[in-house]
């Protein structure tokens, strides 16, 4: 009885898997993908090294719900942990990591957005070129823009990063005016209505 159940449970999973690979479309699972990899970039610089072996294993599992689930509580989930080890961690250390905190936050703001669109654009779903355009550089700006932000006080503010601080400074001021160019370019770009 229960090999026939077994049986039945995988030719089921089986054709169902073959049925969704023949629907879904490169961007679909890309985005799925993003948000898997965006939640393990959160979590384990938060959680730190310290607890490398609790930041893997809910690095494993958590942000693998939420890509799988995005309707579900799980992207808040992966947030909430993000957030929460952070600033377990910051209160463990004496001196807590610039780096680490701009990996978190642009890793969070990418998982968020890309379950965001997941809810609409399913794994299947057919976008046209420009929509995906869009969604991408509005995302990829946002992300560049916190990160040219974060450098640039960095530089004005003398912390600690792996860099020169003859490189900070201007790869800050670098990547502001490219996402203040990147912006520019956005606002004057003519839209479906116009």
């Amino acid at each position: 009885m229960m090999v026939n159940w077994w049986s039945d449970w995988t030719r089921y999973a089986r054709t169902r898997y073959a049925a969704w690979r023949r629907r879904a479309t490169g961007f679909g699972v890309a985005l799925r993908v993003l948000v898997w990899l965006s939640g393990v970039a959160a979590i384990i610089p938060a959680i730190g090294h310290q607890n490398l072996r609790m930041a893997l294993m809910l690095a494993a599992v958590l942000p693998l719900i939420a890509a799988l689930r995005p309707t579900g509580p799980w992207v808040a989930l992966v947030t909430t942990v993000a957030v929460l080890g952070w600033f377990l961690t910051t209160i463990a250390e004496d001196t807590p990591s610039f780096v680490a905190a701009l990996v978190i936050a642009g890793s969070l703001y990418l998982h968020h957005a890309a379950a965001t669109v997941s809810l609409d654009w399913t794994s299947d779903a057919a976008i046209s070129p420009e929509t995906r355009r869009r969604w991408t550089v509005r995302t990829g700006t946002t992300v560049a823009g916190g990160a040219a932000t974060g450098l640039l006080v960095a530089g004005l503010t003398g912390q600690s990063l792996p860099l020169p601080a003859g490189v900070l400074l201007p790869t800050g001021i670098t990547l502001a005016l490219g996402v203040i160019g990147g912006i520019v370019y956005l606002a004057r770009r003519p839209g479906p209505a116009d």
